[in-house]
């Protein structure tokens, strides 16, 4: 298995754990006031999925979307060597997170400009679940690899 395929494996697995840590907060802590799953159905369909197709769909690109930044985590750790990973990780999640909350803020997308103190803490909490997620099983993959592969 390549870097970008172990990156998408590792982001793949971090986006299941955030996703989780994420309908825990939102169903069961009622920390958050909205889902990942509403982010990514209002980027896809400019409003909330209404019907169970549309949150499929919407989870679906999510987690693709959140694949993606592992592929590019796995691509930056030869750069920025592969010591203290799992914080690297974390930071490159709460980052990301960061930067997720700019972008609708700068464009004013409706519903996802504005967010409530627990909705933020569940979503950085989330990044950097992700971040953590991600790195270690990329870890995994990359050690499982060598020995593998020689």
């Amino acid at each position: 298995m390549d870097r970008t395929l172990r990156g998408l494996a590792a982001g793949l697995i971090g986006s299941v754990v955030m996703n989780i840590w994420n309908l825990l907060s939102f169903y069961t802590l009622n920390l958050a006031d909205k889902r990942f799953i509403d982010w990514s159905s209002t980027l896809v369909f400019g409003r909330m999925a209404t019907s169970f197709s549309e949150i499929m769909l919407s989870l679906i690109f999510q987690v693709v979307w959140s694949s993606f930044f592992g592929v590019i985590f796995a691509l930056l750790i030869p750069t920025i060597t592969s010591q203290a990973y799992i914080i690297k990780g974390a930071v490159f999640g709460f980052l990301l997170s960061f930067i997720f909350y700019i972008v609708p803020m700068l464009f004013r997308v409706p519903f996802l400009a504005e967010a409530t103190v627990g909705t933020v803490i569940t979503e950085m909490v989330g990044g950097t679940i992700w971040g953590i997620t991600t790195a270690v099983v990329l870890a995994y993959l990359s050690k499982y690899n060598r020995l593998v592969n020689g």
